[in-house]
């Protein structure tokens, strides 16, 4: 397939390499209009060129033509500057170029290594020192990528063998001493190497099981001759690394990217920690990476232009380009070339790519922060320790490894349950690691496809050309999902330390990965889950490959790959996941057993759920019945109902069943959904008015079915609660009481009374306020409109109590005037919280605090000085999880955890967007 794009270049413009005609600096991206919609197999920079490979193999260079040295031909021009691209002949189709100070190395798609320019130290690789004017071969076989230094040069074989020949008086050779090779030299010290990378006096490279080998001047005055392992990178799945003058960068599979300086340890890059990076290059002193969504970020030095832009150069940020989608970047030592893909289809090809990246991450997270910590999970030896279900501390778990001994007895229990943990450990993962292990395949295939101007699209689908072995591992984990999930959530509820532990990784997980813009859960049960979704995420993707693929060869391989994703999706959702449809899976949420249910779609669909032949799920009629209203009115409801009752089904090809027996069943389903929702609190005032149209429609209904019906009997059954007007569930009145003053003829203080008297007393008014709010009060956040004592009156009643508690806490501590007395009642108002902290009551405890911590008494330093260590880390870790972010996080967490009754702290419903279920005009769920 062809594909549209642009060439942009910037920087130093010196010998032209730029190909704009001039010598000057370009300070941003600018369009070369002599190679636009041309498409290019490979691309390079070197200090004084630029090379190009275009579709038919031809090799296109400008940039400077003579060198000084020994008036050596660079690019077979005569010219010492060619500032325009000039096409050189090799004899047969370029696969690769590499671009040295004075010298280029080219690949055949043969595997033959060209090389020509000046080789007065060896670098050409032909015996000699001799400059060459043209291409001449190397005598190496099967080459399959080729890397020069400034002055020397690598080439790798098939085989996974380096050679090595030029300059080597730092050792960048590799081959144990400093003397120049003339012809290629075996770098003995490696084998099995994926891939190579030359700067001006190092080398590094990765092998096959993803070791990073460095040679070189590895620090200022230290040469190292034969390769060294960089210890640093074990196990991070490195696959790609770029050297420069004095810095070093190696990327991850997951997009992740670490630095380097000479002599230094790598240190992770934390500014792109949360960007997907494809792409690493190295100029003499600056760096750039490209992204999934087709980004380029620079930094470093960028006093020739190089940077693209402006703003700080220390920081990566985004070159601006437009809308262009960048697919490729090469970087010289002081200037840039990218190459941007138009083409909807390849762009297609890159969001895959990104989706498996993504997939792969998640999947790398599931391994780091939950398997391995816990497939050795042991409970500790302990004797009076009590576990609160609300601590989250890393801290807490480890210090719970230094308990005393317990007794024998104890010590078989302890044995016994951590065997319990450790086989359902194994259960509930199962053969993740085979999934893992499957997928890090695939992306490295993609990676390499896409590691060109232009993707492979062929290897991109030959990749997900997995055997049916392969995908049976998506069978086994898909039939054993359901009971592993429930175990699990059944063990973590028996074994608080399991369950702390759980929380804890996935808090961890969490604030490392979440970006600044906003919080991302990394919690089990949504990571385990995932390679479920992943199936549906491809079959979606491949669907609109096939759209844009005019090929006949890409359509049936894009068919092949799409059949098996959607069979095994198909195969797993229809025997495990009966409430869910293949096509919901990515809508869908998890129950409180940790199973995906339907999450929201198409209004016909939902009814078609909620009256489904062969499942009750009452959580979701409850969920349904309280927000229908968000995305349809109760008229349109009722008539899809009535007409679920009377249209005969149209059965899946899997079911068994005979028409007539699932139309009963249906019917039965109808009348239980009618009857919970005439007679359900949250949502039977839709029928309060007796005498609406929407009344007597339903009563007609209901009045019409006939007699000799199984459902007749329930149908009369809710017709007479309907006419008895039991249906009508009145708002409860709006309380106008207000807590009694205090009276002052007794001279009593806010000491005279217990802080747990204090706190009994709020949790009682507040447990009275709360039980009267009715669920239609959360609706729409009612509480907000300019209507508000209508719409949600008992919350609006609730807010006022609480600020009222607010100011009486400021009150209270800034009303002394003596700072003994002030700090003897800060420390009451504190112990009041703690006290109400233990009843549950978190919305008074909310209230005292916003007291405390409010301008009018934090002012007052002496008196939180004489705060004891105690109390007034007490105070700060309430502050932290009540009042600590706008998400709450802390505070929901603490609240899932608890058993209950608990009153909620009602702001945290400020960040919740109750709309369980979005109507959408498409048949799919998205």
């Amino acid at each position: 397939m062809k594909t549209s794009g642009s060439v942009f270049v910037w920087g130093d413009g010196f010998y032209g390499k730029l190909g704009n005609f001039q010598e000057e600096v370009v300070g941003s991206p600018y369009e070369l209009s002599s190679l636009e919609n041309m498409q290019f197999s490979s691309v390079c920079c070197g200090p004084h060129n630029s090379a190009f490979i275009d579709d038919l193999g031809q090799l296109l260079i400008m940039g400077c033509g003579m060198s000084g040295y020994e008036s050596s031909i660079i690019i077979g021009s005569e010219d010492e500057k060619q500032m325009s691209p000039l096409s050189i002949t090799l004899g047969e189709e370029i696969h690769d170029i590499s671009v040295g100070n004075y010298h280029i190395v080219a690949l055949s798609k043969g595997g033959t290594a060209y090389t020509w320019g000046w080789g007065g130290l060896g670098q050409l690789g032909h015996g000699t020192i001799d400059n060459v004017a043209q291409p001449k071969r190397v005598p190496i076989k099967c080459v399959k990528q080729v890397s020069s230094g400034t002055k020397f040069t690598i080439l790798l074989t098939d085989f996974g063998e380096l050679y090595a020949f030029g300059n080597n008086d730092h050792g960048q050779l590799g081959v144990g001493n400093t003397i120049n090779q003339l012809t290629p030299t075996r770098v003995k010290k490696v084998d099995n190497i994926t891939y190579i990378s030359c700067g001006v006096s190092h080398a590094l490279a990765i092998d096959s099981s993803k070791r990073v080998w460095l040679w070189g001047q590895v620090s200022q005055g230290k040469i190292q001759t034969i390769p060294i392992e960089i210890e640093f990178f074990k196990d991070l799945d490195i696959w790609r690394v770029a050297c420069g003058e004095w810095q070093s960068m190696a990327l991850t599979q997951y997009g992740r990217v670490y630095t380097w300086g000479m002599g230094e340890e790598p240190t992770l890059l934390l500014d792109l920690l949360y960007i997907p990076i494809r792409q690493i290059r190295c100029g003499s002193f600056h760096m750039c990476a490209t992204d999934d969504n087709g980004k380029l970020y620079t930094w470093g030095r960028g006093s020739s232009g190089q940077l693209g832009r402006e703003g700080d150069k220390d920081l990566p940020i985004a070159v601006d380009v437009g809308d262009k989608y960048i697919s490729y970047i090469s970087c010289g030592d002081y200037h840039n070339v990218a190459v941007t893909c138009e083409t909807e289809f390849y762009n297609l090809c890159f969001d895959l790519l990104s989706m498996e990246r993504e997939y792969v991450s998640k999947l790398h997270i599931l391994q780091l922060y939950y398997y391995d910590p816990l497939k050795n999970f042991q409970v500790p030896e302990r004797r009076e320790r009590t576990w609160s279900r609300s601590s989250v501390r890393l801290s807490d778990v480890k210090g719970a490894l230094r308990s005393p001994k317990s007794s024998p007895s104890k010590k078989q229990e302890r044995v016994k349950i951590n065997a319990e943990v450790n086989d359902l450990i194994e259960k509930v993962f199962g053969n993740f690691q085979e999934i893992l292990s499957l997928h890090k395949n695939i992306l490295l295939k993609f990676d390499e496809a896409c590691d060109s101007p232009t993707p492979n699209v062929y290897k991109i689908l030959q990749a997900l050309r997995m055997k049916i072995e392969d995908f049976g591992v998506y069978i086994r984990y898909g039939d054993g999902y359901n009971n592993a999930i429930s175990s699990l959530i059944i063990m973590m509820k028996e074994n608080e330390l399991l369950n702390n532990l759980i929380s804890t990784q996935s808090n961890l997980a969490s604030e490392f990965y979440s970006p600044p813009s906003g919080r991302r859960s990394f919690s089990l049960l949504e990571l385990l889950i995932e390679p479920i979704k992943h199936m549906a995420r491809y079959t979606r993707q491949l669907s609109q490959l096939l759209e844009y693929s005019s090929d006949k060869i890409l359509q049936n391989e894009i068919y092949y790959a799409q059949a098996r994703f959607n069979g095994i999706l198909e195969r797993v959702c229809v025997q495990n996941f009966n409430l869910v449809h293949p096509t919901e899976i990515l809508t869908s949420t998890l129950n409180e057993y940790g199973h995906p249910e339907i999450g929201g779609g198409r209004l016909e669909v939902l009814v078609e759920r909620l009256t489904h032949h062969q499942f009750i799920d009452m959580d979701f009629l409850n969920a349904f019945l309280l927000t229908f209203r968000l995305f349809t009115n109760k008229e349109t409801f009722l008539e899809l109902l009535i007409a679920r009752y009377y249209d005969r089904p149209v059965l899946h090809e899997d079911d068994e069943m005979e028409v007539d027996a699932v139309h009963r069943l249906i019917q039965q389903r109808v009348m239980h959904v009618l009857q919970s929702w005439i007679k359900s609190r949250e949502s039977g005032y839709d029928f309060e008015d007796r005498h609406s149209d929407f009344v007597k429609q339903c009563t007609t209904f209901l009045d019409g079915i006939n007699d000799s019906s199984e459902c007749a009997p329930q149908a009369k059954s809710v017709l007479r609660y309907l006419q008895s007007g039991n249906a009508i569930a009145p708002m409860p009145p709006i309380r106008t009481e207000v807590p009694p003053r205090r009276d002052t003829s007794l001279n009593l203080g806010l000491r005279s009374f217990d802080p747990q008297e204090i706190a009994d007393y709020f949790a009682w008014v507040d447990y009275d306020y709360f039980r009267r709010i009715h669920p239609k009060e959360f609706l729409r956040q009612g509480w907000e409109k300019s209507n508000s004592e209508e719409l949600a009156p008992n919350i609006v009643l609730m807010t006022r109590r609480f600020n009222l508690i607010s100011e009486w806490t400021i009150y209270e501590i800034v009303c002394e005037t003596k700072e003994k007395e002030r700090s003897a009642n800060l420390l009451h108002m504190i112990l009041v919280a703690k006290c109400l902290l233990d009843m549950k009551d978190y919305n008074g405890v909310a209230a005292i605090l916003g007291g405390i911590n409010n301008t009018s008494a934090t002012r007052l330093k002496k008196t939180f000085s004489k705060l004891t260590t105690k109390y007034e880390g007490l105070v700060t870790e309430m502050t932290r999880i009540f009042l600590g972010d706008g998400n709450f996080s802390l505070l929901r967490q603490l609240s899932a955890n608890i058993e209950p009754p608990s009153i909620p702290y009602l702001r945290m419903f400020d960040n919740i967007i109750i709309a369980c279920f979005i109507y959408s005009s498409n048949d799919c769920i998205y």
